[in-house]
């Protein structure tokens, strides 16, 4: 008995060791399951984020105010400004079904319109005879419609424009939703906010061929594979999100020619913010020839493949575009 005693007692720091080697060993292999289900939990939740931001974006396009419904654009000029389907009108609407003659706009420092007799047009389900006219650089734009007609004015520098839709358009019932590179957490990176010493304004071209003046913070810095870039984000310190324009080595071949857009949270105290490629997004010009768009500002030229976010979408009208 004594024996046994004594060798239990000389061995118990051995037994205790395996002991704690198996528990550690236990929890060790505990730890990192937890781990790796957290991280594909995690991944998931990210798939499916990004998942919903696309089917948001099928939704956008596809909704009255989308951009696949666009029919027309028409710089408006100093005076009378006809309009209808008619060849004989200064804005010919050319769709099917539209009276020759609708009526005209009058163009002053202030716009108004009016419509000819027997032309049903209304506004805010009001019929319209004459009435002036708001543009989207005022609070609320007036919006007309006539049948699947709807059109309003846009504000463009110091120029003005009819923007015509068709909620009926071709485009809209032959649209087959967007491409997209495959879903990719490494092109999700913070980015800190490397501030302008004073207010910038920035020079940012459109397809017009105007320029248009925007405000900017500062440039967004990040790195993609240990490489260190900039993104000169435009708006305000005061907006819920800055504006992206950029373009990289995908344009062309397997993006859109002029670049591609992002929002990103405008940061906060720290600086800090996250840029999400994977939410890189076409312009309006991919899907109509009668959008605004405006063109990467030249610093903002990626010299790297961004394999992330939207894809060209066919049938797109190319632009020539030079930085």
């Amino acid at each position: 008995m004594n024996n046994s005693w004594q060798w239990m007692m000389m061995n118990f720091d051995s037994y205790e060791r395996v002991v704690l080697q198996k528990v550690f060993v236990v929890l060790l292999l505990s730890s990192l399951f937890a781990a790796c289900a957290q991280q594909k939990s995690d991944s998931a939740n990210y798939r499916n984020e990004i998942k919903a931001w696309q089917a948001e974006r099928t939704r956008s396009l596809l909704a009255e105010d989308g951009w696949l419904n666009l029919v027309g654009l028409f710089e408006l000029h100093p005076g009378i400004n006809t309009f209808g389907s008619g060849a004989d009108n200064d804005l010919v609407f050319n769709v099917p079904a539209v009276p020759a003659h609708i009526g005209y706009f009058d163009v002053d420092e202030q716009i108004s319109i009016k419509i000819v007799a027997g032309v049903l047009v209304v506004s805010a389900s009001d019929t319209v005879r004459e009435m002036p006219v708001m543009t989207d650089a005022d609070s609320a734009a007036t919006i007309f419609a006539l049948g699947s007609l709807r059109w309003h004015v846009i504000q463009r520098g110091e120029k003005r424009y009819v923007r015509l839709r068709d909620f009926e358009s071709e485009a809209v019932k032959r649209f087959a939703g967007n491409k997209y590179y495959p879903i990719d957490p490494k092109w999700r990176v913070q980015a800190e906010l490397k501030p302008f010493d004073k207010r910038k304004i920035v020079p940012v071209p459109n397809v017009l061929g105007e320029i248009i003046e925007w405000n900017s913070p500062g440039q967004l810095e990040f790195e993609i594979d240990g490489e260190t870039y900039q993104l000169t984000a435009l708006g305000d310190m005061g907006d819920d999100e800055l504006f992206v324009i950029f373009s990289d080595a995908t344009n062309g071949s397997e993006t859109y020619p002029a670049g591609r857009f992002m929002y990103v949270r405008t940061p906060g105290e720290d600086g800090l913010t996250v840029l999400d490629f994977n939410k890189a997004y076409n312009p309006p010009c991919v899907y109509t020839e009668y959008a605004t768009c405006p063109l990467p500002p030249a610093e903002n030229n990626l010299q790297i493949r961004v394999e992330a976010g939207e894809k060209n979408y066919g049938g797109s009208h190319e632009l020539n575009v030079t930085y």
